[in-house]
């Protein structure tokens, strides 16, 4: 598990997840998805982003950048 910073702008609602292919669901626009983790006690969330350049580490002091990425292909955090 690694800590880091995720960039969502525009998350896909559950219905639409379950309705479309994710390459539909990219194509609307939506840039990641936020969803109830069914095995948490605490009613953590699961937050997926669709583009690892929306994934910056913690270490990091930089900004969110198209160019660079910390070859993540998705994060999984509890909030």
């Amino acid at each position: 598990l690694k800590e880091v910073y995720l960039k969502i702008e525009n998350p896909a609602p559950q219905d639409v997840m379950d309705r479309d292919t994710l390459d539909q669901v990219i194509a609307q626009g939506y840039d990641g998805h936020i969803f109830d983790d069914v095995l948490s006690e605490n009613d953590d969330k699961i937050i997926r982003v669709f583009n690892p350049n929306q994934i910056k580490s913690t270490s990091n002091r930089g900004t969110y950048s198209e160019s660079d990425n910390i070859y993540l292909q998705s994060a999984f955090l509890t909030m």
